[in-house]
């Protein structure tokens, strides 16, 4: 809804309007946000072709998308300083390289059911347990993981080689 239309609403509905209600527009945001979004929905989505997944925008194009909106890099890069200054954007070779990332069956059995397994000297909520209680029966019993527990697992894995 525009802020338009809401005031229209407004005093069709004969109230005045409320200030936390109103709705924000782009023009309401500082400029460097409003460049910001445009520089964002300038780069292209990247998608799935198998499956038609969304995998998120890719940032190749980010220069171009700089000089498109008038962007000064120089303003940009501080941003990328302290953790991230020796970050870098991925390019089209970084997704042909393959990593093992696997692990043998004993050891991940063992950390699903570490982290499916509920301390037994504390109080949950039942339906916690019940969720617990799946996912321990997703590790001992039927070895099928739903997606939440496979994005634990994959966590629970790095962790345990660190």
């Amino acid at each position: 809804m525009t802020k338009q239309r809401y005031f229209e609403m407004c005093e069709m509905m004969g109230t005045t309007p409320i200030e936390d209600e109103i709705p924000i527009e782009l023009e309401d945001f500082p400029d460097t946000i409003q460049t910001a979004l445009a520089v964002y929905s300038f780069l292209r989505d990247d998608w799935d072709s198998v499956n038609g997944e969304y995998l998120g925008k890719i940032f190749t194009d980010v220069d171009l998308a700089f000089r498109a909106h008038y962007v000064d890099k120089t303003l940009v890069e501080p941003l990328f300083q302290g953790a991230w200054k020796n970050f870098r954007f991925s390019t089209p070779e970084d997704f042909k390289t393959t990593f093992n990332t696997k692990v043998d069956e004993k050891t991940f059995l063992s950390i699903a059911d570490k982290i499916s397994t509920l301390p037994k000297d504390k109080k949950f909520l039942n339906k916690i347990e019940r969720l617990f209680a799946d996912r321990n029966k997703m590790a001992k019993e039927s070895k099928v993981f739903d997606w939440a527990m496979a994005e634990l697992m994959a966590y629970a894995t790095l962790m345990n080689d660190i």
